[in-house]
């Protein structure tokens, strides 16, 4: 026999000790998951504790139901995950889960248990499974077969435990698995020890510190964080760290200084990189070592290891390092042709805004299409200006502002001046050159100038030639312009230094004198203006000040009064009309046209009214105006004329009216101021004295219109008659109206108008009677005839039933209620009977109509002619595809053709009801039109889409079950389970050889590929080696001492030669005696054994290196006896 470690054969004795000291109780494993941390992906409530995730861990699972607050409970989607932090790394040894089931596995297995099927397990030290160690992946499992209680071994070390599930889009399932999964778990108990513990209770420390040593024997298994080599008593070469020193250190200061355990550099970061392992780049606004050192504050942020402003500056500052400042920004601005609204207000061109560059995105002005268009902003006070950049609109898309936009830009100029007149200022720039496709979306340009107005400017005059591409209007279309420079008076870096002459505006930079600020001349600015002058480079003159020297040299204002004839802060206004003297104080004589600024004199003429040399005579009588050259109207008293404006103050003379009466009296007005009224029976009157001159109003006749017209007439001049007025005195002279109504036969205001049909009577007020053909208008008698429907003599008799009409000659039609038959015109006013239509019911329904009114549509007859219009009934049967009398009840689910007499074949999902075909479908497992096709060998399921497993010899058409068999080496329904370990072949039902490897023995056809095992040959290795041969491929000789020897480690197990023993027969009898030496007993139960020949003694000595010193004392004592005992039976 081989001995356990493939050494020597060991006789009954010795092996009843060995295996009395290897048996130990089981270790008990402590649940190291109980109460810690753990998380759930979508709490079903995640205000409520009843489905907190930390239910799964907290050692109860007596109620797994939903609702006993035991179990952790989640919302159902795509992935469910929950997972428990055992706070470090433990050694794990295998793992429970107690899934929810309601307290009832019937409803487990029925209700909710393909939610878990494809489960997974895993152990990592991250909260990412995929940066683990699989422990369990469901594939085998179904709806009926998931245990409700399922446990895995899984001995690795690890952090987190976590529960996985999924349900991915564009993935097939098995058809059992739910459309989505959730996270229903009651209880999950991990068992293993801390890590650094081993043994029963995981009361005993790892003999290796730096490891994590096996649960039971606890060898070292691989090493903690920091830790390499050998037992691992390395730590990590420099620069590494963490599990197996696979994490490289951070940025440390000094990399030496990297803890091997955990990364964290003792000496602090390099430049750009802060936290506790230095691999966290500097928030925004920090750079330096250790990101301690804060950003510059114009800086958008800063390169985190220098700090220089390289990703770009706040609004209002540009630069390298965001030195200049943009003075534009915030300050007021103007645009003309504005277009109303906040939306293209000129404000929004320097209000630091440009991340949306469209028309509608509130951050650009924009005007209306004219021939000129201007911008400004006032920058408040002068400043020392660099350059000027402008952002144009461009619809935030580059190819439209060249196809449509930047043609309104081309040919633009930019100002700075102090005033908003551009005229007045300089010209930084002026486009001559650009076209729609080369004009910059984005312009700069620099002007080393000062001012107070930055003045964007455009125009498209009349009368211009302008080159190919401009537009022919211009707009504004700005979306932000920024200019950089220092208020005056300032330079240098943040514009924070101030100019060292104080007089001068100094240069940006090195801050020397460029020129003077307003009312100052000379080297460095240091004169004021010579007398009389002022302003910029003192070339304006002082005004008319009352005391030149008083001119203010800074800005011209006259200190102590203007001369005579001005007025203003500078004295450069003329008096305004109507004052004079010196600052204009005094004003003009009121009957002055105006007068001389300087000394008041009235040389520009008198008001009107008056005359004279100094305007202080009124107008002569009769006159008045201008120059006294306009003539006063018809006054009722002359004197009383207004000199200034012609009024008549007492009134008009008679026949005239208005202010000035020179108008005549309107028709029907006399008398002075026309204020009487003519008489009312005049056309008109004379408007001196009212008599009637002009004829008489209608009506009325005499000299003075005062008699009315006679009796019977009426009208202008009396010349109309009067119609058939009831009372021949109540005809109205004035319009020939019957004031008190017609006589009989006759209607309307003059009644002459006979009475209209229908109508008789006086005023023709009476109705005929509604059964007459009209009537006689003046007593009301039918004389002419009944109307349709009625008959006697005075038309007071219906038709009688079953007639209608004229003189009730026409007979009714197929009405429902014959009573109901108008008799007037034939009606069925009830409708009609079943299959007729129309007013009269006379008309058959139309073709494919049926019943009450024809309101029914015939079915599906087989001949539509042939539909009763009276019923529906189809005479000649239905067509394919329905049946019953009307024709309109489809086939039944399984039934086509004629009158629904056929039947579907059973393989369709349901078939066509006229023609048969499977429209719907095939069931699984066939093709075809008809579905009559199986699927062909090798394909399977729905359209036969599915190929059965290759390790089939031919599946099931409908499921793919292998149901013909599986090729050697496979096995199970689907033929997709490799043979157990040791098997091989058909069914597996062939036993593997001894191979070397038994997991390489090849499940298909037996093959041991890395080999055979010793004393064994061929490729099965199912072949003893031949007589004299042993071992390895058979490659060893037995001894020439052994009369044959054991196939498989050479042992001379058929006896040996005389005069040789041992196990190979390879030790004489002297040999064997001396082999055994002296056990030393060192101390009481502490001993070593020493045996140098047999490999028994070291292969014992190994093995029992853990062992008690009493159970080593009484092995050791058993093998020496045993030793001296096999010497002497070999003699």
């Amino acid at each position: 026999m081989v001995s356990l470690f493939g050494h020597s054969v060991y006789h009954l004795g010795v092996l009843t000790v060995w295996f009395c000291l290897l048996a130990v109780s089981q270790a008990a494993y402590v649940n190291v998951a109980l109460n810690k941390p753990a998380y759930l992906q979508y709490p079903w409530y995640s205000y409520s504790d009843t489905y907190d995730a930390s239910n799964a861990v907290d050692g109860r699972k007596s109620n797994l139901s939903w609702y006993g607050g035991q179990c952790a409970v989640s919302g159902s989607g795509q992935t469910a995950t929950w997972w428990v932090d055992l706070t470090s790394i433990h050694s794990i040894h295998n793992i429970t889960i107690y899934f929810l089931t309601g307290n009832n596995l019937q409803f487990f297995y029925r209700g909710i248990s393909n939610y878990f099927l494809g489960f997974s397990v895993y152990v990592s030290n991250t909260t990412d499974r995929l940066q683990g160690t699989l422990c369990y992946k469901d594939d085998n499992f179904t709806a009926l077969t998931i245990p409700s209680v399922f446990t895995t071994t899984c001995p690795v070390h690890g952090q987190f435990v976590i529960y996985y599930n999924e349900r991915l889009p564009g993935v097939t399932y098995p058809d059992y698995y739910s459309d989505t999964v959730a996270s229903y778990l009651c209880e999950v108990e991990v068992y293993g020890c801390p890590g650094g513990f081993y043994g029963a209770n995981c009361s005993n420390a790892c003999p290796d510190t730096n490891c994590y040593c096996h649960l039971e024997t606890g060898t070292c298994q691989g090493c903690k964080p920091g830790f390499q080599g050998f037992l691992c008593k390395s730590a990590c070469s420099r620069g590494y760290y963490g599990a197996e020193c696979q994490q490289e250190c951070g940025h440390c200061r000094d990399v030496t200084q990297c803890v091997h355990t955990n990364g964290s550099c003792l000496t602090g970061c390099e430049v750009g990189y802060d936290g506790e392992t230095c691999k966290a780049p500097c928030l925004y606004g920090f750079f330096g070592p250790d990101c301690a050192d804060r950003c510059n504050d114009t800086c958008d942020g800063c390169n985190r290891f220098n700090g220089s402003c390289d990703t770009g500056c706040n609004p209002g500052w540009q630069g390298y390092e965001c030195q200049d400042v943009n003075v534009a920004l915030n300050k007021p601005a103007y645009q003309q042709n504005s277009v109303p609204g906040d939306t293209f207000d000129a404000s929004n061109v320097v209000d630091g805004r440009k991340s949306d560059l469209s028309g509608r995105g509130g951050q650009c002005a924009g005007s209306y299409d004219e021939q000129t268009a201007t911008w400004w902003v006032n920058l408040t006070t002068i400043h020392s200006i660099y350059n000027i950049t402008i952002y144009f609109m461009t619809y935030t898309n580059l190819q439209d502002f060249y196809l449509s936009l930047s043609e309104e830009f081309l040919g633009f100029s930019v100002y700075v001046s102090n005033t908003t007149d551009r005229l007045q200022g300089t010209l930084c720039y002026k486009d001559d050159n650009f076209t729609r496709d080369t004009i910059p979306a984005v312009f700069t340009t620099t002007c080393p100038v000062h001012g107070q107005y930055v003045i964007y400017y455009n125009e498209r005059l009349p009368g211009v030639t302008y080159p190919y591409g401009y537009s022919t209007y211009v707009c504004i279309g700005l979306c932000e312009v920024e200019v950089y420079g220092c208020p005056g008076g300032f330079y240098g870096a943040n514009c924070s230094n101030a100019c060292p002459d104080t007089n001068c505006y100094c240069h940006l930079e090195t801050g020397t004198c460029q020129g003077c600020t307003p009312g100052f001349q000379g080297y460095l600015c240091k004169s004021a203006c010579s007398r009389g002058y002022y302003g910029a480079e003192c070339q304006q003159e002082c005004g008319y000040c009352r005391d030149l020297t008083q001119c203010v040299h800074t800005n011209g204002s006259c200190l102590t009064g203007c001369e005579a004839g001005y007025h203003g802060v500078t004295c450069k206004a003329p008096c305004l009309y109507g004052f004079f003297g010196p600052d204009c104080a005094d004003r003009c004589n009121d009957t002055c046209g105006g007068c001389n600024r300087f000394n008041g004199s009235c040389d520009t003429g008198c008001n009107p009214g008056w005359q004279g040399y100094e305007c202080q005579d009124a107008c002569d009588k009769g006159s008045f105006g201008d120059n006294c050259s306009k003539t006063c109207g018809y006054c009722r008293e002359v004197d009383r004329c207004s000199n200034i404006n012609g009024t008549c103050l007492t009134g008009c003379d008679a026949g005239y009216h208005k202010d000035l009466c020179k108008t005549p009296c309107p028709y029907g007005f006399f008398g002075p101021d026309c204020a009487n009224r003519c008489n009312d029976a005049c056309d008109g009157c004379d408007r001196f004295n009212g008599s009637c001159n002009s004829g008489c109003n209608p009506g009325w006749q005499g000299i003075e219109c005062h008699d009315a017209c006679d009796k019977r007439s009426f009208g202008d001049k009396c010349s109309k008659t009067c119609g058939y007025c009831r009372d021949v005195d109540r005809c109205s002279n004035i319009n020939g109206t019957c004031l008190t109504g017609c006589d009989a036969g006759y209607h309307k205001d003059l009644c002459k108008t006979p009475c209209p049909y229908g109508f008789f009577g006086p005023d023709c007020a009476n109705r005929c009677n509604d059964a007459c053909d009209g009537c006689d208008r003046f007593n009301g008698s039918c004389n002419s005839g009944c109307n349709p429907g009625w008959e006697g003599i005075e038309c007071q008799d219906a038709c009688d039933k079953r007639s209608f009409g004229d003189n009730c000659s026409e007979s009714c039609g197929h009405c429902l209620d014959v009573d109901k038959c108008s008799n007037i015109n034939g009606t069925c006013l009830t409708g009609c009977e079943a299959g007729f239509q129309g007013e009269l019911c006379k008309t058959q329904c139309d073709r494919g109509f049926f019943g009450v009114d024809c309101n029914e549509t015939c079915g599906h007859c087989q001949d539509v002619n042939q539909c009763f219009h009276t019923n529906g009934t189809c005479l000649t049967g239905c067509i394919a595809g329905f049946q019953g009398d009307l024709c309109k009840t489809p086939c039944q689910r399984g039934f086509f053709g004629e009158n629904c007499n056929n039947r579907c074949l059973d393989n369709c999902a349901g078939c066509n009801d006229v023609t048969g075909m499977c429209e719907y479908g095939c069931l699984k497992g066939y093709t075809g039109y008809f579905c009559e096709n199986a699927c062909p060998y090798g394909l399977f399921g729905h359209k036969c889409t599915s190929e059965c497993n290759d390790t089939c010899t031919g599946c099931n058409n409908v499921n793919g079950v292998c149901d013909r068999g599986c090729h050697p080496g496979w096995r199970g329904d689907y033929c997709d389970i490799a043979c157990d370990k040791g098997l091989y072949g058909v069914d597996c039902n062939e036993t593997c050889g001894r191979c070397r490897n038994e997991s390489h023995c090849v499940h298909t056809n037996g093959s041991c590929l890395t080999g055979c095992d010793a004393g064994y040959e061929g490729d099965l290795c199912k072949t003893p080696c031949p007589y004299g041969l042993f071992g390895q491929d058979c490659t060893g000789e037995c001894n020439e001492n052994c009369t044959g020897c054991n196939n498989v480690n050479g042992v001379c197990d058929r006896g040996c030669h005389p005069g040789w023993m041992g196990d190979y027969c390879d030790i004489g009898r002297l040999d064997c005696m001396e082999s055994v030496y002296v056990v030393d007993m060192i101390q009481p139960y502490s001993y070593y054994i020493s045996i140098v020949p047999f490999s028994v003694i070291s292969d014992f000595k190994s093995l029992m290196q853990d062992r008690s010193p009493t159970d080593l004392l009484i092995l050791a004592t058993g093998l020496i006896n045993f030793m001296f005992l096999t010497c002497l039976m070999h003699y």
